[in-house]
């Protein structure tokens, strides 16, 4: 896969957001949006750890993985909303 020179196609393309000691040193965040109708990416959900464990091929993995986790996490949403509508 090719690197995007921008961080927002990045983000499109690979689905989830990197944060690599952009707000503390030493630490590195993976986040992936909980996309819920047409309401964007208003919800999401993130793993935060030191950046000796947060390496690349770490945060891609924890990527993926929270890519699941929040379609799952939509899925409920939209349930629960289906429910409360009925």
């Amino acid at each position: 896969m090719t690197k995007p020179t921008r961080p927002v196609a990045a983000i499109r393309m690979w689905g989830y957001a990197e944060c690599v000691e952009e707000i503390e040193v030493g630490v590195s965040s993976v986040a992936a949006p909980i996309r819920i109708g047409n309401s964007g990416g208003s919800f999401n959900i993130r793993a935060t750890g030191p950046i000796r464990r947060f390496n690349a091929t770490h945060r891609k993995k924890i990527g993926r993985r929270l890519i699941e986790m929040s379609g799952k996490v939509a899925a409920a949403i939209r349930l629960h909303n289906d429910r409360q509508l009925a």
